[in-house]
């Protein structure tokens, strides 16, 4: 956003989805501690809600979506947006999700998190309107 108005310069799409962190937790976890954890139980430990699970596990998934989430803004910085100096905003499922850990990073400024959760197929339906009609 410009002046409050989408810049489609600056519009991007990263392969950075909670899916991803999902897979590599659940690879570590099975390698490392021989425990088959689901979607489910990972987002439970993200949610603190952790007393079903060994204290080392739920370090080890903490300390894995902190890393995401570290890789995370820095492949944002990496494409030339300083989270530290703009406003952030923060859109969908995921995002909610990980709040917690995007607010202990060190790599954001000012932002704000939008919790409906139609928000990223509303945007992306606007997104095609305007480059249907040129802008």
């Amino acid at each position: 956003m410009r002046s409050g108005r989408p810049d489609m310069d600056y519009c991007d799409s990263l392969e950075k989805g909670v899916i991803t962190m999902y897979n590599d937790i659940i690879s570590s976890i099975n390698s490392e501690y021989d425990m088959l954890l689901e979607e489910a139980d990972i987002d439970s430990i993200i949610k603190g809600k952790t007393q079903y699970y060994e204290e080392a596990v739920v370090q080890a998934v903490e300390t894995m979506v902190q890393n995401f989430v570290t890789d995370l803004l820095n492949s944002i910085r990496e494409r030339g947006i300083d989270t530290k100096s703009t406003y952030t905003v923060f859109i969908g499922g995921g995002a909610v999700l990980l709040e917690r850990f995007l607010e202990q990073a060190d790599r954001l400024g000012k932002h704000t998190f939008i919790r409906d959760m139609k928000a990223n197929a509303d945007g992306y339906d606007l997104l095609y309107r305007m480059t249907q009609a040129g802008v």
